[in-house]
């Protein structure tokens, strides 16, 4: 805390909130009046003589904020961004300035009228910032005043209470705590009444609202151990008197709290045979040896007392002045004594409202449901911005608002004839109502049903300072109620209608109401006591849109009560001839009625039969009106002596149509879901009329079920539908009737699937009439243009219907049978591509088998694998297509291909085996596979042997010595003839220069080299000899090497054949299954 100190020692001091560690601040000032703490900034500000100085906590950093000459200032506070104080000389007023300038001469003055401020304060928003301490949760558990300081805290009490053992409670001087209460024991002896009166002095301290002194209640054993030692501290033998007694009853004993004591639940510590009433008069009761006691209560004993907390009472509750208990508000001064002490029905008088608070002149009574006592109170609450007229005249908040509220605030006084002429209106110009004396009267305030009406439409934040609604009274314990609103001469109602008071007792359709009281609306009685249910009016107790009230049936019905002040239309009834739903007196905005006209007539052309209420109270469209409906009286002499199971005689059917659409086709059912229109048209004589006489009326729709129409069966059906008899027919003034029917048909059709997949289809689709009844069918195709219907006995142009290329015709067949026939053809592209292009793939991998090598072992396995596709395809075939007496062609021709392709595997593996014998043929059989057939397979003529190497024998027959050089003379020597002989005959012409002419120098060296070449010579011929051995050794081994095996031969010229004769029988199968299958 801080504080300045005048004087000689003008200071600024500052110490722990429980006075410890007390500091001066700053010194040396000269007049130090009001301080303040900015908690943003964490700084002081503090007024001396004429300036404001500003520091931190520490009283370090002192700045002059602001300086004017010789004006004091009174009362400082701040907030985020101002300086506030007060001045009380020259510049009297409120003045301002910003904190982020210091050494300031000029301020902003907020408020002038100010005669003498004496401090300031400044309430904001913006929460302080506070740190926690020992004080800040609880209270610490202190009782009275928690004081923080640096260590901690420290509990502490009201001037001459005194701090209990605890450390924590606080009890008045010579009282111990105990249990939450305080108590003592008196050493001297007084009547009970006396008694009482020493211990309610006791509790009417300076806080005589908080604390209530009694004599002691020990309702509890624990509380009455306590008092017995109390007492026994003081005097053992001598009786002390407690807070019980029977005075109001004999024989009901109650605390002086003014409870029961309930034997039960309560401590019972009378002594044995105690309370006896000896002789009559004990009604009061003392605590004596080991128990209590009745005697007189003018009998003079020691007491003991006891200090309570007083009970605080909630918004909507009047407090006892005893404290000890709370009643409803409504309940002071309404004639019933309800407090113990009987403090509800004192100070029960009428006063004037002052007429500041411009509301009607009236009397009021103090305090009020808000627990205001005084008008200046009243003045300076909040709940008193609610008499703003704005907020009833605004349109969202009840129009009453503002009377409810000033009666919540200023209760109505009752007052008697008698009293009311001691009060009259003053005859100033403020016509304020002046009274002689006190005037008494009762409490009225306001009823249960206004406040539910009034607050369902006040916002939350004006809920928020009125008592909840529950905690008014109902019309029967005497409430306040103005007078019920009207609008013409009838009671309407304001808001939802929940203070609705009229008498009003019809619904909206026109039923009566019954009586609240009556078994089936008994649990509104019970449940809405205040809601002013009377007899059978209409009322609102549970907050619906309007009111309503219960029907003879027990159904709840929205009432036709006009609202007071709700946007709407009037009613306009019904119009001639005619009637309007839903019939109400009053129609609210976007309310809709609809017009209707009774049997025989119809709404006017150019009216509608449906008008909205507008804003403004207008309606949309004018009332209609209505004329006599020739239509429906013509339908109704039409029909008054027709029979319907009665056909005409010799009637002719003509009929035409088309299917519009194939809705599903099951190719395997061979099903065909289609729809179909059709136009039937006949003459029936009985339903032709003069349209003279019937306002040129020249056709009518009837309901087809009202006249006879022809009975037809769809044949070849499997569904159950049948054409529909409930559509209107068409009926013109010369008796011919039109009778369309669309429907959906199921059929059964002939499908020829055997050119899968360039199939086709046809599909039936005929009614056949009746053969009881004498009719003739006959097609009038082409006549319906807007059916795309086509001539009859023809078939239509093909059009495309999915994967279906289609066209129709229609006839009459028979003259008994209405007929359509849609005839389909398949387009194959998809199935081509599909299902049968992969089969022929198939078909032509197979010969992959017979060119594969023979000595490799997965040509079979090669075989199944495309069989087994094959199968696969077979099955997609056969799953799409009807079982029929037949196959289809494409599906035999895979059979047919299987068949092919299991036979040469077969075949394929014969050869294998031929393949893999050892041994030779027949010479017969060599001749005729070997020799002819494979000529014939272009494989030549197999029967010639070749070796491996013919072709390499003649290189063998060069010898090695012709490899040799024969540039020398085989013995050495030249010959003078220049010849040298090779292998015998054989010479090298050498030129024919003589030797002689050679340079002598060079024939020197040359036969010096002779001797050499010899040695060469020689080494050359040995090699040339072991080359010749080899060349004979490869020769006789070549001519040696084993034959191939004629076997061999022979399966490759059977593998051949079975090649030829597969691509034959695949050929051949497609013109023979064609023609085996038709």
């Amino acid at each position: 805390m801080y504080w300045t100190s005048r004087g000689s020692n003008a200071r600024v001091d500052s110490a722990a909130m429980d006075g410890s560690n007390q500091t001066t601040l700053i010194r040396n000032l000269n007049a130090p009046g009001a301080i303040t703490i900015d908690y943003k900034e964490d700084r002081l500000y503090f007024c001396d003589g004429s300036r404001i100085y500003s520091s931190d906590l520490l009283g370090n950093n002192m700045l002059v904020f602001y300086e004017e000459t010789k004006e004091p200032k009174v009362g400082i506070a701040v907030d985020d961004n101002y300086v506030y104080w007060g001045s009380t000389l020259k510049q009297r007023g409120i003045r301002r300035l910003s904190k982020s300038i210091t050494n300031q001469t000029v301020s902003t003055i907020m408020e002038e009228e100010v005669s003498n401020p004496a401090d300031i304060y400044v309430s904001t928003a913006s929460p302080i910032n506070t740190t926690n301490h020992g004080c800040s949760s609880f209270n610490g558990g202190c009782t009275e005043l928690c004081l923080s300081h640096p260590d901690g805290f420290k509990c502490a009490c009201r001037n001459n209470w005194e701090l209990q053992k605890d450390g924590v409670t606080c009890c008045l001087s010579g009282y111990t705590a105990y249990a939450g209460a305080c108590f003592k024991a008196y050493n001297q002896e007084k009547t009970y009444d006396q008694a009482r009166q020493v211990c309610e002095e006791d509790g009417a301290g300076d806080l005589a609202d908080q604390e209530i002194g009694m004599l002691a209640l020990p309702k509890d054993k624990d509380v009455n151990n306590f008092v017995r030692d109390l007492k026994n501290a003081v005097s053992e033998i001598s009786r002390f008197w407690i807070g019980l007694s029977d005075q109001k009853d004999e024989g009901e004993w109650r605390w002086a709290d003014g409870t029961e004591h309930d034997t039960i639940a309560d401590w019972n510590g009378w002594q044995l045979g105690e309370p006896n009433d000896n002789q009559g008069g004990e009604d009061c009761a003392n605590y004596g040896g080991s128990g209590w006691n009745d005697a007189p209560c003018s009998s003079a004993y020691k007491f003991i007392c006891q200090l309570r907390k007083a009970i605080t009472c909630s918004l909507g509750y009047f407090r006892c002045s005893h404290g000890r208990a709370c009643i409803l508000s409504w309940k002071r001064c309404d004639g019933a004594t309800d407090c113990t002490d009987g403090s509800d029905e004192t100070g029960c008088v009428c006063q004037p409202i002052p007429g500041d608070f411009q509301i009607d002149i009236r009397l009021a009574m103090l305090p009020n449901q808000l627990g205001q006592t005084t008008f200046e109170e009243a003045q300076n609450s909040s709940v008193v911005e609610l008499l703003n007229t704005s907020y009833s005249s605004s349109g969202n908040y009840h129009p009453e608002l503002r009377n409810f509220v000033s009666t919540v605030i200023f209760p109505q006084c009752n007052v008697t004839e008698e009293n009311k002429a001691d009060c009259f209106l003053s005859p100033n110009a403020t016509e304020t109502i002046s009274c002689m004396g006190n005037v008494t009267g009762t409490q009225l305030v306001p009823c249960r049903s206004w406040c539910e009406e009034v607050l369902y439409m006040a916002a939350d934040w004006m809920k928020g300072l009125l008592p909840r609604c529950k905690l008014f009274p109902s019309s029967e314990h005497g409430c306040w109620n103005p007078n019920s609103a009207k609008k013409g001469n009838e009671v309407c109602y304001h808001g939802i209608g929940i203070n609705y008071r009229g008498t009003w007792s019809k619904t909206t359709s026109g039923a009566d109401c019954v009586e609240w009281s009556v078994e089936q609306a008994g649990y509104y009685k019970t449940e809405y006591p205040w809601a002013n249910l009377d007899n059978n009016y209409c009322r609102n107790p549970t907050g619906l849109d309007r009111p309503f009230c219960l029907t003879e049936d027990g159904s709840q019905e929205d009432c036709d009560v006009i609202p007071c002040d709700a946007d709407g239309c009037w009613d306009r009834g019904p119009p001639n001839y005619g009637k309007r739903s839903p019939g109400k007196r009053f129609y609210y905005v976007d309310d809709r009625v609809t017009y209707t006209c009774n049997e025989g007539y119809t709404l006017k052309s150019g009216y509608t039969s449906e008008a909205r209420c507008m804003p403004g109270g207008d309606w949309q469209y004018d009332k209609p009106r209505c004329s006599v409906n020739h239509r429906r009286r013509l339908q109704g002499e039409l029909l008054e002596i027709y029979s319907a199971s009665l056909a005409p005689e010799n009637v002719v059917i003509n009929f035409t149509g088309s299917v519009e659409q194939i809705v599903d086709l099951d190719e395997k059912k061979e099903q065909l879901v289609a729809s179909v229109a059709i136009d039937f048209t006949w003459q029936d004589s009985r339903l032709s009329w003069d349209p003279k006489y019937y306002d040129d009326v020249t056709t009518l729709n009837i309901p087809g079920d009202n006249i006879w129409t022809p009975i037809l069966t769809l044949k070849r059906n499997a569904a159950s539908h049948s054409l529909q008899k409930d559509v209107p027919v068409r009926v013109s003034s010369n008796g011919r009737v039109a009778w369309s029917v669309e429907t959906q048909t199921t059929t059964v059709c002939d499908a020829d699937p055997f050119y899968f997949p360039a199939d086709t289809m046809e599909c039936h689709v005929c009614f056949s009439a009746i053969a009881a009844v004498e009719q003739t069918i006959q097609c009038q195709g082409g006549g319906s243009t807007d059916k795309g219907s086509s001539p009859c006995n023809s078939y239509s142009d093909v059009t495309t219907e999915g994967e279906w290329h289609r066209n129709d015709n229609i006839f009459a067949k028979d003259n008994r049978e209405a007929c359509f026939v849609v005839h389909l053809k398949r387009i194959p592209l998809f199935h081509l591509a599909t299902t049968v292009g992969p089969c022929i793939i198939l078909v032509v991998l197979m010969i992959i088998t017979f060119v594969m090598p023979l000595d490799r072992g997965d040509r079979i396995s090669f075989g199944l694998t495309i069989l087994l596709s094959m199968v696969v395809s077979l099955v997609f075939v056969t799953g799409v297509l009807p079982v029929k007496g037949g196959l289809p062609f494409f599906a035999t021709l895979i059979i047919v291909c299987m068949g092919l392709m299991g036979v040469f595997l077969l075949l394929t593996m014969a050869v294998i085996i031929i393949h893999d014998r050892k041994g030779s043929l027949s010479p017969m059989a060599k001749i005729i596979f070997l020799r002819h057939i494979s000529k014939i397979l272009l494989l030549g003529d197999l029967t010639e042997k070749k070796h491996p190497r013919d072709e390499e024998a003649d290189l063998t027959d060069f010898p090695a010595t012709g490899l040799i050089n024969c540039a020398f003379l085989c013995d050495g020597k030249v010959d003078v003839n220049d010849e040298r002989p090779c292998d015998g005959n054989e010479t090298t012409k050498q030129p024919s220069t003589p030797l002689s002419s050679l340079v002598p120098t060079r024939t020197t060296a040359l036969l010096q080299l002779i001797p050499n070449l010899k040695g060469v010579k020689k080494e050359v011929k040995e090699l040339a000899k072991a080359v010749d051995n080899k060349r004979e050794v490869l020769k006789k081994v070549m001519m040696n090497e084993e034959e191939v095996s004629e076997y061999i031969l022979l399966a490759k010229v059977l593998d051949r054949v079975l090649l030829v004769l597969y691509i034959i029988s695949i050929a051949a199968a497609v013109p023979m299954t064609m023609y085996l299958g038709k």
